[in-house]
């Protein structure tokens, strides 16, 4: 949508203006309006403005001293559409040394408007396309020269590049941003990973405009593959270095929906040295699965130095785990698994042995498996343990990782011992249907059947083919259908009594599943009632 501004001295005739024609038919949208050119100006300083409706004749400012102001001393590209009396058009001449080429004439007529704003809209979707274009061409030869700075691999045109780009400065810090998954409740799919990195790298790139930042990402590290990456060039001290971050996660936390940890690479005087940041960052990223998982700001310039010697972790501990998964109790399993992770820190052992004794503890449970896997017994979950199994042993293993699998693996010990997942998954439809209009979640339905919520999603989602959130919401959606076909409800009263606390959000969702607004389903369902 083109955000529009209206200037003119007369309330009645901006009204008249807003009203005249539904605005967002034609991509725009109704955002400002003022009654002279100074306080227009103020509103294009403050806010994003795309498209500007002025009148000439206007107290304290006048439209074409509006207009001169913009060109001369804003770096922004606006638009102006001239409104103008037939006797005043001899001052809307002056406007076209400013490059204003367009106006309507007072009183306005809707098809004229009309005309006028589709024809803007073709010009601003043309020269959107192109500035797009010119955008990710730069950007991609910038991130090129870059990458190979990073990676090591530059020579001197890439350090020219950047220093004819950016200039000549001292001082760079490798920075990474990675999106934390608070909840262990769903398994994160690669198209939200990159949803949630696109949302990230946008309010990044508003936030450090203040200071000289490069941003990128694709870097070719297994480990950054979804994050956001900034190269930043500061000569202030260390002091305000760590301040700033610490704003900059504060901001985060304000902006985006999620949790953002932040890596710091260490300072390097040049340009050339800055694979040096870049690779403390990396190993920082290894040390941190195992020793700073709470942390949400890491200095990577201080990871410790690793303990190689041998350690195995104790026939009584591991006892324990085993014991704790036997008896399908998530609390001491949780206990547990903190406690191994802690004698791991305080050994400060390198990455590699912890894996080692973690791989140890997953080849134990691999026999419990098969003493206990039942042939005839459904294969959802035998498929959801090995593909489990296979990505803890290819990766490195965070707390959190390896208790989600300690407990989901419980959960299917469990469910081989006492019942199938089928009767579960009936039950829970059941559910649905009979309690849809409450706050339904699959942490409740767990604690209900004595499962865990995690190993129950990836149920779910296995044999319905969706996530239970987005399979609840259709079905509500549906109910809400049977109530606007039926009744006479508000839109907020059916949102409130299908579970939908928000009715913005209820037309939001609706929208997505039927394509069409709840209030024009309900028109089109009666008008074929009555046909």
């Amino acid at each position: 949508m083109l955000k529009v501004l209206i200037v003119d001295d007369e309330p009645y005739i901006r009204e008249g203006i807003k009203v005249m024609i539904d605005w967002g038919n034609y991509g725009f949208e109704l955002c400002y309006e003022a009654g002279n050119g100074e306080d227009a100006l103020q509103i294009i300083r403050d806010y994003e403005v795309d498209i500007v409706f002025t009148d000439i004749k206007m107290p304290v400012m006048d439209g074409l001293e509006l207009i001169k102001q913009v060109k001369q001393s804003m770096d922004k590209e606006i638009r102006f559409v001239i409104l103008s009396g037939y006797y005043e058009f001899k001052y809307a001449k002056k406007a076209i040394q400013y490059r204003v080429t367009d106006y309507l004439l007072k009183p306005i007529q809707e098809k004229e408007l009309i005309d006028l704003l589709e024809t803007i809209n073709k010009r601003f979707i043309v020269l959107k396309r192109k500035e797009k274009e010119e955008e990710k061409k730069n950007k991609a030869i910038n991130d090129y020269h870059l990458k190979n700075i990073l990676y090591d691999k530059f020579t001197l045109k890439d350090i020219e590049f950047i220093k004819d780009r950016y200039g000549d400065f001292k001082n760079y810090t490798f920075i990474n941003m990675d999106v934390v998954q608070e909840t262990r409740q769903e398994r994160v799919t690669t198209d939200e990973k990159k949803e949630w990195r696109n949302k990230l790298y946008k309010v990044i790139e508003k936030m450090v405009q203040e200071e000289n930042f490069l941003i990128l990402y694709d870097i070719e590290n297994t480990n950054m593959e979804y994050s956001v990456s900034l190269v930043w060039q500061c000569n202030r001290s260390e002091v305000y270095r760590a301040n700033y971050i610490e704003k900059l996660q504060r901001r985060l936390i304000s902006e985006v929906p999620f949790r953002v940890k932040m890596y710091i690479g260490n300072t390097v005087q040049k340009i050339e040295e800055l694979t040096d940041s870049y690779n403390k960052v990396v190993l920082g990223k290894e040390y941190e699965y195992f020793y700073c998982a709470d942390k949400s700001i890491i200095y990577c310039d201080n990871t410790p130095v690793f303990s190689l010697e041998q350690y195995h972790l104790s026939p009584k501990r591991i006892n324990q785990y085993m014991d704790s998964i036997s008896e399908n109790n998530e609390q001491k399993i949780t206990v547990i698994v903190k406690e191994i992770y802690d004698e791991f820190q305080r050994k400060c052992l390198h990455p590699q042995l912890i894996k080692n004794n973690l791989t140890l503890l997953i080849y134990q449970l691999t026999d419990l498996w098969n003493k206990n896997n039942k042939p005839n017994f459904s294969n959802d979950e035998s498929s959801l343990f090995i593909h489990d199994q296979k990505n803890i042993l290819s990766g490195k293993i965070s707390m959190d990782e390896f208790l989600t699998y300690s407990l989901h693996f419980a959960n299917y010990l469990y469910s081989i011992r006492n019942y199938s997942s089928k009767d579960i998954l009936i039950k829970i439809e059941r559910d649905i249907e009979e309690r849809y209009m409450e706050k339904l979640s699959l942490r409740k339905l767990g604690d209900k059947y004595n499962i865990n919520s995690v190993y129950l999603g990836q149920l779910f989602s296995k044999k319905y083919g969706v996530a239970f959130k987005d399979y609840l919401n259709e079905y509500r959606i549906e109910k809400a259908c049977q109530l606007l076909e039926e009744t006479d409800d508000r839109i907020y009263q059916i949102a409130t009594n299908i579970g939908f606390q928000n009715p913005d959000y209820f037309i939001k969702k609706f929208l997505q599943v039927k394509h069409v607004t709840p209030r024009k389903y309900r028109l089109i369902s009666r008008s074929i009632k009555e046909a």
